[in-house]
């Protein structure tokens, strides 16, 4: 009886017809790369890159919007819109990746606009704050109480 494993023995493995999968062919040579990412999604011909997902107009508006909490508690409202401007923003990147663009563009330009909006409600609200003390101390220094 012969060794199948042993190289000498002149043992030939019958064929069954497929192909080897050991073979030195399946596995690539080193110092080659392959020509394409296979990591990247395929995106038809016109898209370019991604849209911009506007997450510093998120983070502006949480930062106007805690600001001008502290102050009046009507800046929640746009730290609220921060948040869910920021939320749009990091949705952009996995509905592109998906292959859903035109669903990554909305969410790309939901993200601006809630961004945008809240930071301007935060800076209303800080403005109409300050506004607020600045009288209330004129009419509290036009009363004799401070």
């Amino acid at each position: 009886m012969t060794n199948p494993y042993d190289p000498n023995s002149g043992y030939i493995p019958p064929t069954t017809g497929a192909q080897d999968p050991y073979a030195a062919a399946a596995y690539p040579q080193p110092g080659t790369y392959p020509s394409a990412d296979p990591y990247q999604a395929a995106q038809p011909y016109g898209y370019g890159a991604a849209p911009q997902t506007s997450m510093g107009w998120g983070i502006a508006a949480c930062v106007v919007g805690g600001i001008s909490t502290f102050s009046c508690c009507l800046g929640v409202i746009a730290l609220a819109l921060g948040v869910v401007s920021l939320v749009k923003g990091s949705s952009v990147g996995s509905a592109w990746a998906m292959g859903d663009f035109a669903g990554a563009q909305r969410n790309a330009d939901d993200a601006r606009k809630f961004g945008m909006i809240g930071t301007i409600v935060g800076g209303v609200m800080i403005v109409l704050s300050i506004v607020m003390w600045i009288v209330y101390f004129v009419f509290m220094m036009n009363a004799g109480t401070l």
